[in-house]
């Protein structure tokens, strides 16, 4: 099982390191001094591989801080009682966690290439590296107890056992995935997962937050039980999981329809977009030129581009129903939610980053349209080019300013029952929070047009996007931490938002004809 291991890792890491290789020599003025025979240098490949093993490194450690800030750090502060409100927020959380990520059902493609491509031995393959997983887990988790111990108090052997709970829910869920495919032939896939899996997260983390706020919270004794109980459960999983004799099967029907073969792959996205296409549209569109194209192009397409806005907007409506009715009926509730909205407009920033679909439609965009298109000369030309930005560029902001409106007045009708503020924050909130969504939205068309990162199989050619993109997300994330008056980060937000526009705009036009292209 050790050899398998050191074999699947050297697999993975090979062509992490050509991931990276790639990268580099995709960068403009690199790509011009070195050559294709880069892949074959060894002192790059050691760099490479270095790399890669600190990408894998920091990754342990990266989504454990976030998910630790997102869902414990930032929840917490609102309860008195920190302690027994972490250890039940965990209890529940770890349980979604059991639903969605166990590994072991995730078809990823260092499965593919081993198990379906290579034949490697199916169960020797998937148990060595759901160890690994398992001691990731558990190194990622050391947060996790340093800041139950340090910041909450929690007490020393819970916080030790906080990560081996996790590791016996894990594994309890693996083996009952496990059984439903011995006896049903049910697949519980990672990449697509259940309704009712997503309906029980939901209930699960509305209990994990309303809980402690009716002071209703798992002490110690409790969790003692519950820890005892999911040991006798997760020891009877292990031995289930190790004898069980179809991992080959499961893999096999697991890359059905799944396939990472990038013909098999581009085949299914084009099959899943196909189905949501409406071909018959009886009502012609009164525009002209490429106001026409546009047009039609959003009118066959309304299905695909609205579901994820309306979905958002349902949602956020009912959120902001509940946060409202709260803060007129529970006073406690009313005062904290009023002193949190005046201080953190700027957490706005990260909500808005999530809910914007803007590199999600773009992606849509090339892969229906822009993919083919491309290939004609006339639809290279500077004022092809222009003219489609500008009515993409509207399409955009109207898909997106749906939701941007619902949470703007949600936010501004929440602020006054809970308290109210002055006249002028009311009307700075409602507008920074447009403004938001508007940023979004211009940001991610400009990319797609500065940059166009994707290929023929909608993979993402330009690590220049990747970084962009990424560091987009992290000033995003660290704008939960600024604790600053509405007047004053959101007038920074309008007037930032109205020169990136304008910037990004200019640029666009100037830029767009010579980097909007078909990438290999």
């Amino acid at each position: 099982m050790i050899k398998s291991f050191i074999l699947s890792y050297r697999i993975k890491n090979a062509y992490r390191a050509n991931a990276v290789i790639y990268s580099i020599k995709q960068i403009p003025i690199i790509k011009q001094i070195i050559s294709s025979t880069l892949y074959g240098n060894s002192g790059i490949k050691v760099i490479g591989n270095l790399i890669s093993l600190i990408i894998e490194f920091l990754s342990i450690f990266s989504s454990s801080l976030i998910y630790l800030m997102l869902f414990y750090i930032l929840p917490i502060q609102m309860f008195d009682n920190k302690a027994d409100t972490f250890v039940t927020i965990f209890i529940f959380l770890t349980i979604v966690g059991g639903l969605f990520n166990t590994n072991m059902f995730d078809p990823s493609k260092d499965k593919f290439y081993a198990i379906i491509l290579m034949r490697f031995d199916a169960k020797k393959y998937v148990l060595s590296n759901y160890i690994y997983f398992l001691v990731k887990t558990v190194l990622g988790f050391i947060p996790f107890v340093l800041i139950a111990y340090l910041s909450y108090k929690v007490n020393i052997l819970i916080c030790i056992s906080l990560p081996i709970f996790v590791i016996f829910i894990k594994n309890i869920f693996n083996a009952i995935n496990l059984i439903k495919y011995n006896k049903k032939r049910f697949l519980n896939n990672e990449n697509k997962p259940q309704l009712f899996n997503g309906i029980l997260a939901v209930v699960l983390i509305i209990l994990a937050y309303s809980l402690p706020y009716f002071n209703i919270q798992v002490g110690s004794i409790i969790y003692l039980i519950i820890l005892i109980v999911a040991f006798i459960l997760s020891v009877i999983s292990v031995i289930y999981i190790i004898k069980f004799p179809k991992y080959k099967n499961v893999y096999n029907d697991l890359f059905k329809g799944n396939d990472i073969n990038s013909n098999d792959l581009k085949k299914v996205n084009k099959d899943m977009y196909e189905k949501q296409i409406t071909y018959d549209i009886k009502d012609l569109s009164s525009k002209k030129g490429y106001a026409y194209f546009n047009d039609i192009f959003v009118r066959r397409h309304k299905k695909l581009l609205s579901r994820a806005s309306k979905r958002i907007s349902l949602i956020s409506i009912l959120i902001f129903i509940l946060l409202i009715i709260c803060s007129i009926i529970f006073k406690d509730f009313s005062k904290e939610i009023n002193s949190y909205l005046e201080k953190s407009l700027a957490y706005y920033l990260f909500i808005m980053y999530f809910i914007n679909r803007g590199q999600t439609i773009t992606q849509t965009m090339f892969m229906n349209c822009d993919h083919s298109m491309l290939t004609f000369r006339f639809y290279k030309q500077q004022s092809a080019i222009l003219s489609l930005f500008k009515e993409r560029l509207i399409t955009l902001i109207k898909l997106n300013i749906v939701p941007g409106v619902i949470i703007a007045v949600g936010s501004t009708i929440l602020l006054y029952t809970s308290g109210g503020t002055d006249l002028i924050n009311y009307l700075v909130t409602f507008v920074s929070i447009i403004s938001m969504s508007i940023f979004f939205s211009v940001h991610y068309l400009v990319l797609y047009y500065l940059l166009q990162p994707y290929n023929i199989d909608l993979k993402i050619k330009n690590p220049l996007f990747s970084i962009i993109c990424g560091l987009t997300y992290y000033v995003c994330y660290m704008s939960i931490q600024i604790k600053m008056p509405i007047i004053v980060f959101g007038s920074v937000i309008i007037v930032f938002t109205l020169v990136y526009c304008l910037v990004g705009l200019f640029l666009a036009y100037k830029l767009a004809p010579k980097t909007f292209k078909l990438r290999n």
